[in-house]
């Protein structure tokens, strides 16, 4: 089983909290280098726990994710 959240979606809503890689890696509790690998990849699949990490951590920070390869602030 696989959970669809696209290199791009990752990096905007990096990019929109103002994060580094290794506080995502310290929110997500994955190697920062997994975090980078992923982003760096056109790769839209990745494994179900680590797609579940990166989503949850950034939707506790208050990311929402849109359709297609869209991110916002929760509640905007």
């Amino acid at each position: 089983m696989e959970f669809f959240i696209s290199a791009a979606q990752s990096r905007a809503a990096r990019a929109l909290l103002g994060l580094g890689l290794r506080e995502v890696a310290e929110e997500t509790g994955l190697a920062t280098n997994t975090v980078a690998r992923f982003e760096k990849s056109d790769e839209r699949k990745i494994g179900v726990e680590t797609a579940l990490k990166m989503a949850n951590a950034y939707r506790k920070l208050g990311v929402e994710f849109l359709e297609g390869d869209g991110v916002r602030r929760a509640g905007a």
